[in-house]
């Protein structure tokens, strides 16, 4: 049995069961058997295995004559034979409980503010200016008037990227008069270029907009066995309004469902809450328990993880799974349903 950080948590209880079994006893033998073991290698290489080693014992002054060739002399000491199988077996039966994360510990947004001057009711597009050691082929794609106004900066910063190496703008970029980069100081020194971005949502900040901060938690209804999720962020808290509509895949925030009395209110999710999905009503094999790790504003999805970090799914769609139930774990992995939860204000936790 091998212990892999990578495959997940249960590594942890591993070494807890090792170091229980681990007695005075047991560590003599494991000594014993590393002497002979380095006496036996040392023989072979001389050329002789053959020979009996003998150990003392240093508890009783007892010459203990061993041949490691021997099998009971051979293997690594165990607590006891079925050892392994036993730990293995205990291994599956642990079940990894997490404490939800109710508290804020990130900012209210982004700490970049992105300009709203280009931005539109038909086209909710923003600009931020970005460094041009952070450009590739792919954002300059988003360089406004890039076929007009702004073509000639695009072709030069492009011809740059294809043909600077690995870091193409380690050395300072000039346009020329001519459009075209200059080799030396007398073109216009350029150091960042603004990029646009589709901004459905974000807070509002001196005249611009920035990228909402850390969501506090997810607020699911229900309605004509339908999941909606309410996301809630920091700055909701600080505007002290508590959202109240429903996350619509490529949609703007102003076009999200409102969730009023038709629809009813299930719980609230924190990172690390319990939860139970399905997208097949029935199926045993079709139920998934994990713990809840976020949802996407963009898409409606959410992400969730295994108890013990060996797997996680991410884009799980949620509005038309067969259940999705919220769990309660305590510090024994005793693990209950939620059935009934108000639901909480701004200043409230949702436990």
């Amino acid at each position: 049995m091998l212990k892999v950080r990578a495959d997940g948590d249960l590594h942890h209880a591993l070494d807890a069961a090792v170091v229980a079994c681990t007695t005075q006893g047991f560590v003599k033998r494991v000594s014993d058997y590393s002497r002979r073991k380095e006496l036996w290698a040392s023989d072979k290489k001389a050329g002789d295995s053959t020979r009996n080693l003998e150990i003392i014992d240093t508890d009783t002054g007892e010459i203990v004559a061993t041949n490691y060739q021997k099998k009971d002399g051979r293997d690594f000491p165990l607590p006891w034979a079925d050892f392994r199988l036993d730990v293995k077996d205990a291994l599956d039966e642990v079940f990894v409980s997490r404490a939800p994360t109710r508290k804020a510990t990130g900012g209210v947004h982004d700490e970049k503010i992105r300009s709203t001057k280009r931005m539109t009711g038909e086209k909710p597009v923003t600009t931020s200016k970005t460094k041009l050691q952070d450009l590739s082929l792919a954002s300059i794609e988003n360089i406004p008037e890039k076929e007009t106004r702004n073509a000639n900066l695009y072709e030069a910063l492009k011809k740059r990227i294809l043909t600077g190496g690995k870091e193409p703008f380690a050395k300072p970029f000039y346009l020329g008069k001519n459009g075209e980069e200059s080799d030396d100081a007398f073109g216009r020194l350029i150091k960042g270029v603004k990029l646009e971005r589709t901004t459905k949502t974000g807070v509002l900040v001196r005249g611009g907009l920035a990228d909402n901060g850390e969501m506090l938690r997810v607020d699911v209804f229900t309605k004509a066995g339908r999941f909606y999720l309410v996301p809630i962020y920091l700055a909701d808290r600080v505007s002290g309004v508590l959202p109240n509509k429903a996350i619509k895949q490529a949609t703007l925030e102003q076009d999200w469902p409102e969730m009023d009395e038709t629809y009813q209110f299930a719980f609230s999710l924190c990172n690390n809450d319990l939860i139970l999905i399905s997208d097949k009503d029935g199926d045993d094999g079709a139920f998934l328990r994990g713990y809840f790790k976020g949802a996407h504003r963009g898409t409606g999805a959410i992400n969730i993880e295994g108890h013990d970090r060996s797997w996680k799914k991410e884009g799980i769609g949620v509005q038309r799974l067969a259940a999705f139930k919220k769990l309660q774990v305590d510090v024994l992995g005793n693990v209950f349903e939620v059935k009934q939860e108000p639901r909480h204000g701004l200043a409230e936790s949702a436990d």
